[in-house]
C-alpha cells in the first residue's frame, strides 16, 4: 500500500520532542516551521505548518511530520492537520478504526502536472498516510507522496539538500512482463534518473528508513517514509 512505518514518539510535557534523525537541511529560506532543537506542544505544530502549494513543500510536510513523528499521533488525523500539510482539498478514509487510521489526500490542482489521456484527465499526484496499533504494543504508521509525471518539481539534487547526501542505492525485484507487452522507457536524460535510492537512519528504539525513486529525468517520482519500533 505505500505508506510507512512510524515509531512511538516520545513525549515530554504533552510537547514534541526533536527530530530523531540527521537528515540534511535545506537552504535558510527553504527551512520549515521550526529550529529542530525547539520542544513544541503538538497542536501549536500543527497550527504553523503552513499548507503547501508546490510539491517540494509537500514533501518537507511529509519530511517534518516524519522527524517528529506526528503520523504515529491520533490527533494528527483530523481533516484540518491532514489538508494543512498534504495542499489537498478533500480526504478519502481507507479505514478508520480506534486502531488503525488509514487516509488519502484528492484535490491538488495543478500541483503536479496531470495526467491526460483521450477520454479522462488524472491528477498527477497521490499522498496518503496511516497508523496501525499493532496486537503486540508496537505501532507502525507512515506516509507517501507519488508524483507521475516527470519534470514533478522536486529534483534529485533538491532531495539531497533535504536529507543529505548519505544515501545508498536501494534495488528491489522486479517482474518482467512479456516482451513486447510494454513499451520501453525512455532514455534517462539525469544521471540519477529511474535510480531508487533509500536513507536509513535509526537508534535502540526504531529503524527509520526514506526510500526515493526518481524519473528518467531526475526528478522525483515516489517518495516513501518508514519507521518500526524494535
Amino acid at each position: 500500500m505505500g505508506f510507512a512505518v512510524v515509531a512511538v514518539m516520545v513525549m515530554l510535557g504533552g510537547c514534541m520532542r526533536a527530530p530523531v534523525s540527521d537528515f540534511g537541511s535545506s537552504q535558510a529560506d527553504d527551512r520549515n516551521v521550526l529550529a529542530a532543537t525547539e520542544a513544541i506542544p503538538a497542536q501549536e505544530l500543527y497550527a504553523r505548518v503552513k499548507r503547501p502549494t508546490t510539491t517540494l513543500a509537500v514533501l518537507k510536510n511529509l519530511k517534518l511530520a516524519f522527524e517528529h513523528d506526528l503520523l504515529l499521533r491520533k490527533d494528527f488525523y483530523t481533516e484540518e492537520n491532514l489538508l494543512r500539510f498534504s495542499g489537498g482539498n478533500g480526504i478519502q478514509w481507507r479505514e478508520h478504526t480506534e486502531a488503525r487510521q488509514w487516509v488519502w489526500a484528492w484535490g491538488f490542482g495543478t500541483m503536479a502536472e496531470p495526467v491526460r489521456t483521450k477520454s479522462f484527465t488524472y491528477e498527477g499526484m497521490t499522498w496518503d498516510a496511516g497508523r496501525t496499533e499493532k496486537a503486540d504494543e508496537k505501532i507502525e504508521g507512515g506516509a507517501s507522496l507519488y508524483l507521475v509525471m516527470p519534470n514533478s518539481g522536486i529534483s534529485f539534487e533538491k532531495v539531497e539538500q533535504l536529507f543529505g547526501k548519505g544515501w545508498e542505492h536501494y534495488d528491489r525485484t522486479v517482474i518482467m512482463p512479456p516482451e513486447g507487452a510494454t513499451k520501453s522507457p525512455a532514455p534517462k536524460t539525469h544521471p540519477h534518473g529511474y535510480d531508487r535510492i533509500r536513507y536509513q537512519r535509526g537508534d535502540a528504539r526504531v529503524a527509520r528508513s526514506v526510500i526515493v525513486e526518481f524519473h528518467g529525468d531526475g526528478t522525483v517520482k515516489t517518495a516513501d517514509f518508514h519507521e518500526a519500533t524494535r
